[in-house]
């Protein structure tokens, strides 16, 4: 069980690994800011799974909630703050190491972030779905590391 430094190194070595097969394999050549914004969506990833728990993750994560809900009531969005608000709500009420440990979460959550960013964003889709790959396998990297990669193929 690594601290966040194990995961962000981790994450770290997931970025360079899907980095590298992509560009191997020709399917990405990634500008410099989009090499920025791959390794900080892995890194994220590789911390997400620690937000239900007193972590740095934890921090960051409620400190970007708040400002989100600030924006979001500036708008008049009240439909947004109202989800926002219940997603700021679910690490408080799930116990370390369960739903936001759990492959299936992880993909469920950035599959609805992509559909929320093809209604709203669509000309973004391409962007964000790299982005969110990187933080996916971020994330599974953080759970390898924490119960084995024998256990994660099990779940």
């Amino acid at each position: 069980m690594p601290n966040y430094k194990g995961h962000m190194l981790g994450g770290f070595l997931t970025f360079a690994i899907i980095t590298f097969l992509f560009v191997t394999i020709g399917l990405v050549t990634p500008k410099f800011n989009e090499i920025i914004q791959y390794i900080l969506s892995a890194l994220i990833g590789s911390l997400f799974p620690d937000v239900d728990t007193k972590s740095k993750i934890q921090k960051v994560f409620y400190t970007i909630l708040l400002i989100t809900l600030i924006l979001s009531l500036s708008q008049s969005n009240f439909m947004l703050f109202a989800i926002l608000s219940f997603l700021g709500l679910l690490p408080l009420l799930v116990h370390h190491r369960g739903l936001f440990h759990k492959p299936i979460f992880i993909v469920f959550i950035s599959a609805s972030l992509l559909i929320v960013c093809k209604i709203y964003k669509p000309e973004l889709v391409a962007l964000i779905s790299l982005n969110l790959l990187f933080f996916v396998f971020g994330a599974f990297s953080h759970i390898i590391l924490d119960i084995g990669i024998k256990r994660f193929f099990k779940i």
